[in-house]
């Protein structure tokens, strides 16, 4: 949408093709069907052989989700920092959920590099250091970094657990 009517709407990404049946035309929903990354591109994405299609991710260091690590597809990614700092204004108000399976560390880290953290004025994380080989001491250094530059980051829980 142009500048002038970016509010209110959703931007919604989801890179697993089963899912998009599952998003229907919603009014001020824009959806996108990439992979937010670090880059612009395409990259293996790993599928959930589980029945509801939990836990697809973009790295291969996950350890859960029933993921088939031996028959990756491949999805368009989307550099997530360089989106939003061409789609926005830094004091547009941007909240930011984000569920992506293990990458918010790298995009995180990315977005920091880059400034378009200062775009965010709200961050909802789902962090998933467990279960991707990280050291809680690095995911807590993460926590920290946010909390510095003014973001600290609520959680989220998809599973409402």
């Amino acid at each position: 949408p142009p500048r002038s009517t970016l509010f209110p709407y959703t931007t919604l990404f989801r890179s697993n093709p089963v899912m998009r049946s599952h998003f229907p035309h919603f009014e001020n929903v824009v959806f996108h069907q990439e992979a937010v990354w670090v880059r612009d591109g395409e990259a293996p994405f790993y599928l959930s052989r589980a029945y509801r299609e939990d836990g697809s991710t973009l790295l291969s260091t996950k350890t859960t989700g029933f993921l088939d690590m031996q028959h990756p597809i491949t999805v368009r990614c989307l550099n997530l920092g360089a989106w939003i700092k061409k789609t926005f204004r830094e004091h547009d108000r941007i909240l930011l959920k984000l569920d992506v399976e293990g990458a918010e560390y790298a995009i995180l880290e990315s977005m920091m590099r880059d400034g378009s953290i200062a775009y965010i004025k709200g961050l909802y994380a789902e962090f998933h250091w467990h279960k991707i080989g990280m050291a809680k001491t690095d995911h807590d250094i993460m926590i920290h970094h946010l909390a510095k530059s003014g973001l600290p980051a609520a959680p989220w829980d998809a599973l409402g657990q």
